[in-house]
């Protein structure tokens, strides 16, 4: 996890306060950063017939040495989100 991955991480806490949701919320990051993790590390192992295949897959995800981190916190901040507190207050006050 590089620099810019933890500032997404902690604007993104910034969110859910601290509160229950920002637990399940960094739970859903680690579950979905080790599954994102493992499969660039096998996309790498095969990469030869990666690029074989002609998939279009960017160069520097095969051969860069970091993984991008980022993708798991958005993906984890999406299926999270509804459950913040700062949403289910505006939802309460819209009305």
């Amino acid at each position: 996890m590089g620099g810019g991955d933890a500032k997404l991480l902690t604007a993104a806490a910034v969110w859910y306060g601290f509160t229950p949701e920002l637990l399940s919320f960094l739970i859903h990051v680690a579950y979905l950063g080790g599954i994102l993790t493992i499969a660039i590390l096998l996309l790498r192992a095969r990469s030869n017939t990666v690029i074989a295949m002609g998939l279009p897959i960017p160069h520097s995800l095969l051969s860069a040495k970091k993984v991008p981190y980022a993708i798991a916190i958005g993906v984890a901040g999406l299926m999270t989100y509804p459950q913040s507190p700062l949403v289910l207050w505006a939802l309460d006050n819209i009305g």
